[in-house]
């Protein structure tokens, strides 16, 4: 998956607006380790809670 095609994923969850993509993109630098990391380590950006980081986690569910 490149970053654009990361990018529309992350785009089509309906907790992850673009304030929240921007702080998972300071602290990912790429959209693809968004979607790779695990939920630990989702919950320590600041603004994601459990809910987003369970929507991020099981995104290709």
């Amino acid at each position: 998956m490149n970053a654009t095609e990361a990018c529309i994923a992350l785009n089509m969850l309906p907790t992850v607006g673009p304030v929240r993509l921007r702080k998972l993109l300071e602290v990912f630098k790429e959209p693809q380790q968004i979607l790779a990391a695990k939920r630990t380590e989702l919950r320590k950006v600041e603004g994601i809670g459990s809910e987003v980081a369970d929507q991020i986690s099981n995104w290709e569910s």
